[in-house]
């Protein structure tokens, strides 16, 4: 066996290592959405649907608090007073971005033609939100200090519950209410667990002194600056297009749009899960050969997961519109979507990479003009009330931009470390 056979199993078992706890999450978190279109009429579930994007948007849309916690954690940089600071950090934006969501709702939903009532739903998928938010810093710093069972305990059973609680929640008649309650006592479960294993203080690195804890805050400061930009845009692309859609009024192409992303997400998701080790693994690379070889190794395993994955979820999508939803499978939705997200898991790994290295500012060299085309593409479709346009704006755009950043990633790492 070659030494590069042995760096690349020994990177794989690494990855596995810290990503199964996520993945077994993330495999929860995805179904739960799914739940409701077996309970609930399609325009219900158009509404319920919505509701799950705004979950997602509260994990997305986190200052990269907790891929800073990580990072910190791996380099013994994260002490009581920097964890809490993160965790309020994380905890603001399903605070402020439910408010928003709830002030929007009313000419939102009768511009959308949607007659279902959601404000208590929203208020409940915020609180749940911030409570999760809180587990997943800590549920990060365990894997920064290379803790996996605690990171387990905090991912496993607050997927697990969510699952359990929205399915109780549904069978007692709740109603679409029931993604609210399983979200809130799901985030309650993983801030509990989280704070006991990692967020004491005996649980924290010591206390920093003065000039690492300036160089902490001047770390966290430059996170701040580019995640907000990166998840704004981020949202914009893969979350605001079912929002997007539904204003095009037609209820049961969002519901197919709908389901069909919730299945073709989870080999992204999984990746994704695979990949969080990456940060810790880049953050002590030395030199552009290290750099390049991490890069070619990663890369490689994301095509032998992401191909075989992809095609088995691009599949059930397609049933997944007759079976649970009653509604004629649309094979071209199907194939637009998996496109995209396939194309777009390329850039998983040097995101990862650049990250770990200090750069997470990079992602927008495609990120930027990929928004700037969608938004184009949301507005074409949106003025006339042609929501095919708008989804083959989208998928090709996600196509382009992130083969090409794909391609450009060698040189992008080899930038960062020369």
């Amino acid at each position: 066996m070659t030494s590069t056979d042995t760096g690349a199993r020994s990177l794989a078992f690494r990855l596995l290592k810290g990503g199964l706890p996520a993945i077994a999450a993330s495999a929860f978190v995805a179904f739960v959405p799914i739940l409701g279109s077996a309970y609930l009429s399609v325009d219900d579930y158009a509404v319920w649907a919505l509701a799950a994007t705004l979950s997602t948007i509260f994990i997305v849309f986190d200052f990269g608090t907790p891929t800073l916690a990580t990072k910190l954690a791996g380099g013994g940089h994260l002490d009581f007073r920097t964890s809490t600071i993160l965790c309020g950090l994380s905890a603001l934006p399903p605070i402020v971005l439910g408010a928003v969501a709830i002030a929007i709702w009313p000419a939102y939903s009768t511009a959308a033609g949607l007659h279902g009532s959601a404000y208590s739903l929203i208020a409940l998928v915020s609180l749940g939100g911030v409570l999760r938010s809180i587990g997943i810093v800590y549920g990060a710093a365990a894997l920064g200090r290379s803790h996996f069972y605690r990171r387990t305990a905090v991912l496993f059973f607050g997927g697990s519950v969510q699952l359990v609680a929205t399915l109780v929640a549904l069978e007692s008649g709740a109603g679409i209410i029931s993604l609210g309650i399983g979200t809130v006592i799901a985030g309650a479960v993983q801030a509990i667990i989280g704070f006991a294993l990692e967020g004491g203080r005996r649980r924290n690195d010591a206390a920093l002194q003065a000039d690492t804890s300036a160089s902490v805050r001047q770390t966290i400061v430059l996170f701040m600056k580019t995640r907000v930009v990166v998840a704004m845009l981020g949202l914009l692309i893969t979350q605001l297009d079912r929002w997007a859609l539904g204003l095009v009024g037609d209820a049961e192409l969002l519901a197919r749009y709908d389901i069909a992303t919730r299945f073709v997400m989870i080999p992204k998701i999984v990746l994704i899960a695979l990949a969080a080790g990456l940060v810790a693994d880049s953050s002590r690379l030395t030199t552009t050969e290290q750099g390049a070889a991490l890069l070619a190794r990663v890369q490689k395993l994301v095509v032998l997961v992401m191909v075989p994955l992809m095609s088995a979820a691009a599949f059930v999508a397609f049933l997944a519109q007759k079976v649970a939803l009653g509604l004629t499978p649309s094979l071209i939705v199907v194939v637009l979507i998996a496109a995209a997200h396939g194309a777009n898991c390329a850039t998983i790994a040097p995101v990862n990479i650049l990250t770990g290295a200090g750069r997470p500012d990079i992602e927008l060299r495609y990120l930027v003009p990929l928004a700037v085309v969608v938004v184009i593409g949301y507005g074409a479709g949106i003025a006339t009330g042609a929501g095919m346009t708008l989804i083959v704006v989208w998928s090709a755009a996600m196509v382009a931009f992130s083969l090409w950043f794909t391609a450009m990633s060698g040189r992008y790492v080899r930038e960062v470390l020369a």
